[in-house]
């Protein structure tokens, strides 16, 4: 099968719908507790165990079932009026309690799920059906039984709602309307007369949303129930009793949950910003003594608090000189911190009334902005960390290795075919890889990726393993490639049953100002073939958690065959892999990051005849000259340039000096030259004529001629087959030569520096 990977630059990195079927057994690795953090969502609070209620429903001593007389139960005390909708066939347009099995068992599709336990209140809105197109205008009351609040309390619950189809006006387009909404009422006289106090309009919704938050919501499928906090201070030591009042007509259902009077406990947390990247295992496969969080400096993060129940906040931050100061605002921005330095992580704390919460803050509690990312790791190394996309710090994690699944070698493919009940030669598992974000305006680079893994036999030293870097867009579309290394067998530890940092050295560093991925691919031989001997086996560690909320970062790359549409090429999220450790929280990747800076210190422009000529320019760097690669396209080495990189006499200024050849290609050159390092690089102008005797690029010793034309490959005498490789030696296109002037159609090809093998005929480069 000719699979042609320059096509992932136009697919996208979904998720595998049921990728896994059956559990897997897999080994523990023994390597202690890591887990990914890619995306970490805030704890709910059991609000009977920890909070000082007055009063408390959470509805789940409902009966269980679907039937009308189960949705129709409430709670003892409570009472539900309907002052002007009413039930039409079968569906009850008052007040009911659902539980989360049978919910859609009757009646129309119900989104919200309770938000603790099985059962919620919920009330459905009168929506048009066939014969029924006068919608009804409702007022549903929903009345709690008397309870007296004491001391600090509040009222309190958890609301699922729609803000923009609330305020919708769907003659303007606008939101200056009033649909279906919530409001609250209090009754000190056992219900004869009500006080409005609370409003979802006026109190809730124009406070927190703009515009384009609420049109942003019409096209949301779900959301989270959100807190709502009422306060009923004139109320306290009078017995009252509550209403909650749904009205109006052309709105959407609603669902309260945890109704409670009292005190809730505050729990604190936040978002690492994504800028903020995160220490991993050292070179030795071990752990590091304090893990730090590496961050850009000269620039202001955003930290965002997901904490729950909190009614003030406090922060704890390092400013700009690294004086700790307080903060009470709910989103905290720290500094732009000076390059190379070390400051504490921010804390945060929060306050409901006297309650407060245990102070929080994140497992790595110390970061670097920029510079060398050096540490210790707990064997005794000291030296370059790299860092990763998941949290080694986790508790709930353990390291773990399935040579079945989480490998390259000569069963993977069968193995999962068996999983996932395919036929057999119907998958191809060609690589893994890692998805990383990058924080818009925060661009960083690497020279080098390390991966745990166990290589089980010996490999020839002719099999090589890619890594390649991918762009991708918001939607995690690839859209172009960053980068490309390799290593070869003779550079692969050899087999011994024990764990290895293999390590991808990049010649040229990557740099990313957007989110991308890191793709390895199976051990091949030039020309693109799986390599593999019997027995040769590389097994990869991954993390295995014990929070189901975990949000996967680590992808199957693969072929899938389907009679239809024939072999297609698939990304499989190993989030929904089996693991008996707990769930799949990531393969166990570093990335040798750097946040650095490049400026240039003279504005010289290259300009050479077609044989080149010798050139010089002078830069201020971070990263010293064994960390710097010339490059016109960021990925590779132009070879037909040489080039040395001196210290000049100022401290960090270097002089490159390039001794250039001539042009090798049929095009001229005007594309700026790149002076890299990892996270910066500066351009330098540079033109050379195009080279008219590479037209066809004649071989020597031989009559065969090699041409671009248009978007055809032109291939002039020669027997037997014309193969064309990418420049990572990945086969992109061949056809049987006819010995006069043999097309190869390459209007698929990206433009880019291509291999052409014709026959028996030495290889040549072309630029298409």
């Amino acid at each position: 099968m000719n699979k042609l990977l320059i096509s992932i630059l136009t697919m996208a990195v979904p998720a595998l719908a049921g990728m896994a079927i059956v559990p897997v057994t897999e080994q523990n690795a023994g390597k202690g507790k890591i887990a990914i953090q890619k995306t970490p969502k805030p704890a709910k609070v059991a609000a009977p165990s920890t909070n000082q209620n007055t009063f408390f429903e959470g509805f789940e001593d409902r009966p269980y079932g679907f039937t009308q007389s189960a949705r129709e139960w409430l709670p003892e005390g409570w009472q539900d009026i309907s002052k002007s909708g009413e039930s039409t066939s079968g569906h009850n347009l008052t007040w009911q309690t659902i539980d989360n099995e049978n919910k859609n068992a009757a009646g129309p599709v119900i989104d919200p799920y309770a938000y603790e336990g099985e059962v919620f209140a919920y009330i459905m809105a009168d929506v048009a059906y066939p014969g029924h197109h006068d919608l009804h205008v409702q007022d549903e009351w929903l009345i709690t039984p008397s309870v007296t609040p004491v001391n600090e309390d509040w009222l309190y619950f958890k609301l699922y709602y729609r803000p923009g189809w609330v305020l919708l006006n769907r003659d303007n387009n606008d939101f200056t309307g009033q649909n279906n909404t919530l409001e609250i009422y209090i009754s000190e006289d056992d219900g004869q007369n009500w006080t409005r106090i609370w409003s979802l309009i006026d109190d809730e919704i124009k406070t927190k949303y703009s515009d384009d938050d609420l049109r942003a919501d019409l096209i949301t499928r779900n959301r989270d129930y959100e807190p709502i906090y009422v306060n009923i201070k004139p109320y306290l030591g009078k017995q009252v009793k509550f209403a909650f009042r749904y009205f109006g007509n052309l709105g959407l259902p609603m669902a309260i949950d945890n109704v409670a009077v009292g005190v809730p406990m505050p729990v604190s947390s936040y978002v690492v910003p994504g800028a903020a990247l995160r220490q991993g295992i050292s070179p030795m496969g071990e752990y590091p003594v304090e893990p730090r969080l590496y961050i850009p400096s000269g620039t202001e993060l955003s930290w965002v608090n997901t904490s729950i129940d909190v009614m003030r906040n406090e922060w704890s931050y390092s400013d700009a000189s690294g004086a700790i100061q307080k903060s009470d605002v709910f989103n905290l921005v720290t500094p732009a911190y000076e390059f190379g330095s070390e400051h504490a992580t921010p804390s945060l704390q929060g306050f409901f009334e006297s309650r407060e919460s245990e102070i929080f803050q994140s497992r790595f509690a110390k970061m670097q902005a920029g510079g060398s990312f050096i540490g210790s790791d707990d064997q005794g190394y000291t030296g370059e960390f790299g860092t990763c996309n998941y949290d080694i710090t986790d508790p709930t994690h353990r390291v773990m290795v399935s040579p079945r699944h989480i490998a390259f070698g000569p069963e993977v493919d069968e193995n999962w075919e068996t999983l996932l009940g395919r036929l057999p030669e119907t998958l191809d598992i060609d690589g893994i890889l890692n998805f990383y974000p990058v924080e818009k305006g925060h661009p960083f680079g690497f020279d080098y990726v390390e991966m745990m893994a166990r290589v089980e036999e010996d490999f020839d030293d002719d099999a090589v393993m890619y890594a390649r870097v991918f762009a991708t867009d918001d939607n995690g579309a690839p859209i172009a490639l960053i980068g490309q290394t390799e290593i070869k067998g003779s550079d692969m530890p050899k087999a011994n049953g024990e764990f290895t940092m293999l390590r991808f050295n990049f010649d040229v560093p990557v740099y990313a100002n957007s989110d991308f991925f890191v793709l390895i691919t199976n051990p091949c031989q030039f020309g693109g073939e799986v390599y593999f001997k019997e027995g040769n086996h590389i097994s990869f560690a991954y993390l295995a958690s014990a929070d189901d909320n975990i949000v996967g970062n680590s992808f199957l790359y693969m072929w899938m065959y389907d009679e239809t549409t024939g072999w297609l090429e698939q990304f499989g999220n190993l989030n929904s892999y089996p693991s008996t450790g707990g769930h799949f929280a990531g393969m166990l990747m570093n990335i040798g990051s750097s946040y650095s800076w490049m400026e240039r210190q003279d504005a010289v422009e290259i300009d050479l005849p077609l044989e080149g000529g010798e050139a010089e320019f002078q830069v201020k760097a971070f990263h010293k000259p064994e960390k710097m690669a010339l490059t016109f396209d960021g990925i590779f080495k132009p070879e037909w340039i040489d080039y040395t990189i001196e210290a000049a006499a100022e401290p960090d200024v270097y002089n490159v000096k390039l001794n250039i050849g001539t042009n090798p290609y049929d095009v001229a050159i005007e594309t700026p030259l790149m002076l890299m390092s990892p996270g910066s690089y500066i351009t330098v102008p540079f033109s050379q004529p195009a080279n008219p005797a590479s037209v066809s690029d004649a071989i020597a010793g031989t009559a065969v001629k090699v041409a671009v034309e248009g978007d055809n490959i032109v291939v002039t005498g020669g027997k037997g087959t014309v193969q064309v490789f990418d420049i990572s030696g990945m086969a992109v296109a061949s056809a049987e030569l006819n010995g006069a002037r043999t097309v190869i159609p390459a209007a698929h090809l990206a433009k880019g520096v291509y291999i052409v093998r014709p026959g028996n005929a030495k290889a040549c480069k072309i630029v298409k």
